[in-house]
């Protein structure tokens, strides 16, 4: 049987979005992340728990990257492009500019 239930750490940093602690949720899911970096509800959660709209589109990308089907991160993308002119681009080309030095997100780290 596959486990379908939620890590705990993810649950917990839902609850810290709740509760308007979104800093401590980014923490907790960037910790998770770096263990399980190819987890789209984190990828997910951390979009909501980013304030940076371009950070917030990087996390989206990853989520679309691990599953393009995602309808819920595909439409919160298309509103940051449509609020604040952030691109849409696919998520290798984000990696490309991460790994090039591009010093706005440290993804080897997941320091948002």
């Amino acid at each position: 049987m596959i486990e379908q239930a939620t890590p705990k750490a993810l649950h917990s940093a839902r609850e810290l979005l709740a509760a308007n602690r979104p800093r401590e949720a980014a923490a907790l899911v960037s910790a998770f992340l770096q263990e399980h970096p190819r987890n789209e509800e984190a990828w997910h959660i951390l979009s909501f728990a980013l304030t940076d709209p371009d950070k917030q589109a990087y996390a989206l990308r990853r989520v679309l990257q691990i599953n393009p089907r995602n309808r819920a991160a595909r439409s919160q993308l298309a509103r940051l492009q449509a609020r604040f002119g952030v691109a849409l681009v696919d998520a290798w080309q984000d990696d490309h500019v991460l790994h090039s030095g591009h010093p706005a997100l440290t993804i080897r780290t997941y320091q948002f």
